[in-house]
């Protein structure tokens, strides 16, 4: 018993006292006097916390309430641990908790410890009313970047190239617009196109400003006035744009701009205002040095260790103006262990190391503090979270704001030390927009931006946020730099090496309107500005690793159940009628058949009878070639493996309904339990049933097991390595998506072959839209590969000759 261990918080809760779970009479059948006398032979004595005031904290003693044991004294407590203590003990009292698990020890929240706790809180509150930043602070312009000029962030117009499209896209992202506005509060991006004739009024409007001396012109279609030397460079770029590719204009409806408070930065957009000038880089290689707190068991592989050299070797010429790279590795090649290994490489070879901080999706921090601890020893630093109710510890309280904070349009700040002498801090991007006047302030070390095509907006807050932050070292991490266009690419430069690639409306005008629009010779621009990145960007493909196991796409065509090419063949012709009798516009049409085509493909019930979801799966397996195949493929799965115990498989699908098919059908065949981890699914790490915990079970439990998987909600942050088959049973319509499903299983890291299957229902004598799907995206993908490459979707009128 004494060296038994107990799991989650019910079993720790049942074991403090059982009585509230055994029901009426339990104290009857097990007396509480010998129920205690048991705990504390056991060993599970729960201690009062018992502060002794000192310098800068208190002294720890943990005393036994019942005087059996001696007390025993803990390393002393600073104030930052005391906020941490101090959230913790309101978690525990939040789930009707009697104790915590605090430092190795069960501190029950009684006595001492509520004295102790009270006496906390009131060093907090005077603290941050004694020391809380001031106007002379937070506001004073000498404390941040020379980026930054202001506190009056306003919403920032960015001008956008329309493209020459084959065809109008499925998704929404590639159709072309001339003009973003984007909400600075929430990042999100409004379109308006502007037809000749509002440039010829946007024109008359800056001559007239010009003529008086206006300073600011409104935009037709927007209620935001511009700077008028701004709007110059607008008119001028949608000249141009418009000569280029003429198109009717479209204007959605512009969201209210925001009263919040941000920071003004100079943003390089209609000109080059701030640049960090810097020497020339080489390609001399050079061996990698191992951070000391790398665990001796970690052996970095070959293209690791020559990324590690790689970031180095930039890293130690910051002095002569080298301030960051692009770490765009392909997805499962190490980026988080590459960076992990700079980032303490830097905290032992800095004689004064700032802290470093990470900024990624709430999902993606999990990943990196579990990383943390797996292949560093501790020796580097400790880590310190800011986001989720962990936050809750370091934040100014409403009461606690000071009144000329409050003044100047101040709603949320960090208290003053909030990093708190850690080496590593995480945070979201979200905590680092709302919070950009603290983290601004500060001196990082070594900053990066996972999965930084979340700053690739221009004008959005996050990415001045991103921006404005003063860092000795910046690292945009991802895989996908360039997603829509290649002024995400300028966007992530700007970033950390703010003037390699000139001003926005420079660099459209040199790479992009060209590139873009694919005009005669762009091809030539294409490598120019490929060689001119090259020495800032680390990129390496599986396919150019070696250590990595093959991966093997298993072919699998489907014929028509005899329902579903009726089905089928029946939603064609009802199209088909509509064109024809001019009751439908061809392109609203063909996205209707589309969906409707996916589904009778996927699950044909779905398609017939709006209560399909609850007919037997025997009735599902009549009609739905797809679902009888993946019962029978996970059949052979469920006998594999080298003990015979089974491997693990993911499905993968969009539906919802789908997903809750396979769950049942998979579940009543194998008797297992299976998970769904979709957009609803929690990302709170707190959180028993969060996406994190689930998968974790997943990968826990051994032999044979399904999890089913949204392809757009699980594309990152995801490792799933225990699992080595990957069923697309619906696919998505862009190649780097499912490939980005794909590597959730696909990794460096597991010694067996991944198999990946895309069940396809054909037809008998013509192509269906399944067929259709797999050669599209055949075709795509090697495009979607190129880094310089927008994402390359599959357009609707790809589809306007399907048959059946």
């Amino acid at each position: 018993m004494p060296a038994r261990r107990l799991g989650g918080s019910e079993a720790a809760s049942f074991v403090r006292n059982p009585y509230p779970w055994l029901g009426d009479g339990a104290e009857d059948v097990v007396r509480p006097d010998d129920f205690e006398r048991a705990r504390r032979q056991a060993g599970l004595i729960e201690w009062e916390l018992d502060l002794e005031p000192q310098d800068g904290g208190w002294g720890v003693l943990l005393t036994d309430p019942a005087g059996e044991q001696e007390s025993r004294a803990l390393p002393d407590l600073d104030l930052s641990d005391g906020r941490e203590l101090l959230v913790a003990a309101v978690l525990a009292r939040s789930r009707g908790e009697s104790a915590l698990r605090w430092r190795g020890s069960d501190i029950a929240l009684a006595g001492l410890t509520l004295e102790s706790l009270a006496r906390i809180e009131r060093a907090s509150v005077d603290a941050a009313r004694g020391t809380a930043p001031s106007d002379g602070g937070l506001f004073d312009l000498a404390g941040y970047s020379d980026r930054v000029v202001g506190f009056d962030g306003k919403p920032v117009l960015v001008p956008r190239v329309p493209r020459r499209d084959d065809g109008q896209e499925w998704a929404p992202d590639g159709i072309p617009i001339d003009v973003e506005r984007v909400d600075p509060l929430t990042g999100e991006v409004s379109t308006v196109r502007l037809q000749p004739g509002d440039v010829r009024q946007l024109t008359d409007r800056v001559a007239e400003a010009e003529r008086t001396g206006a300073a600011k012109v409104r935009v037709p279609g927007l209620e935001d006035e511009i700077p008028t030397a701004e709007a110059r460079a607008w008119v001028d770029g949608l000249k141009e744009a418009s000569r280029r590719e003429p198109a009717p204009p479209t204007v959605p409806k512009d969201p209210k701009p925001s009263e919040t408070l941000s920071l003004r930065i100079l943003h390089n957009i209609e000109q080059l205002d701030y640049r960090q000038d810097c020497v020339d880089l080489d390609e001399d290689a050079q061996d990698p040095v191992l951070p000391a707190a790398l665990r001796p068991e970690v052996r970095l592989l070959p293209h690791q260790l020559k990324g590690l050299a790689w970031m180095q070797q930039r890293l130690a010429r910051r002095e002569e103006g080298v301030r960051g790279i692009l770490l765009a590795d392909d997805m499962g090649l190490g980026k988080t262990l590459q960076s992990l290994c700079l980032m303490a490489w830097y905290r032992q070879s800095t004689p004064v190391p700032r802290p470093c901080l990470v900024v990624a999706p709430v999902s993606l921090l999990e990943n990196w503090r579990s990383e943390i601890a797996k292949f560093l020893d501790g020796s580097q630093g400790r880590t310190a979270a800011l986001y989720g109710q962990e936050l809750a510890a370091h934040r100014l309280a409403p009461h606690e704001m000071p009144a000329d904070l409050r003044e100047r349009g101040l709603k949320k700040a960090l208290r003053p030390g909030f990093a708190g002498g850690a080496a590593f801090v995480l945070t979201t991007y979200e905590t680092l927009r709302d919070y950009q006047l603290s983290f601004a302030r500060e001196q990082w070390g070594v900053l990066v931006c996972d999965e930084a095509q979340k700053i690739k907006t221009p004008g959005a807050m996050v990415t001045r946020a991103a921006k404005a932050m003063q860092a000795d070292f910046k690292i945009a991490c991802t895989g996908t730099p360039v997603e829509n266009s290649l002024a995400d690419l300028w966007c992530l430069f700007d970033f950390f090496q703010p003037g390699l690639l000139d001003s926005l409306t420079r660099f459209t005008k040199v790479f992009r309107q060209a590139i873009e629009q694919r005009v005669d010779g762009h091809d030539v621009l294409v490598e120019s500005l490929r060689r001119q990145i090259a020495p800032w960007v680390l990129r390496r493909m599986k396919s150019d690793v070696a250590d990595l196991l093959p991966k093997t796409d298993v072919p699998c065509e489907l014929a028509m159940s005899p329902r579903q090419r009726a089905l089928y063949g029946s939603a064609v012709r009802a199209v088909r009628d509509a064109m024809s009798d001019g009751k439908a516009g061809s392109g609203a049409a063909i996205l209707g058949l589309l969906h409707r085509l996916r589904v009778i493909c996927a699950n044909p019930l779905a398609a017939d009878d709006p209560k399909a979801e609850y007919l037997p799966v025997s009735e599902h397996l009549r009609h739905s070639p797809k679902l009888a195949w993946l019962l029978g493929k996970l059949e052979e799965i469920s006998k594999g493996g080298a003990d015979g115990r089974g491997e693990k498989a993911i499905v993968f699908t969009e539906f919802r309904e789908m997903q809750r098919l396979v769950q049942r059908a998979v579940a009543g065949r194998f008797g297992i339990d299976v998970s769904i981890v979709n957009g609803s699914t929690s990302v709170d790490p707190d959180a028993e049933a969060s996406r994190q915990a689930i998968i974790d079970r997943f990968q826990a439990q051994p032999g044979f097991g399904v999890i089913v998987l949204s392809t757009t909600a699980v594309g990152f942050g995801v490792n799933i390595q225990a699992a080595n088959h990957v069923i697309h049973f619906t696919r998505p319509w862009n190649p780097a998506k499912e490939d980005q499903a794909t590597d959730r299983a696909y990794r460096i890291g597991p010694e067996r072959e991944v198999f990946v299957y895309c069940p396809t229902v054909v037809g008998d004598g013509f192509e269906t839209f399944e067929q259709r799907v797999a050669e599209r995206l055949a075709t795509k993908r090697g495009l979607s590969r190129d880094m310089l490459s927008p994402e390359q979707g599959i357009a609707i009128d790809e589809f306007a000759d399907l048959e059946g």
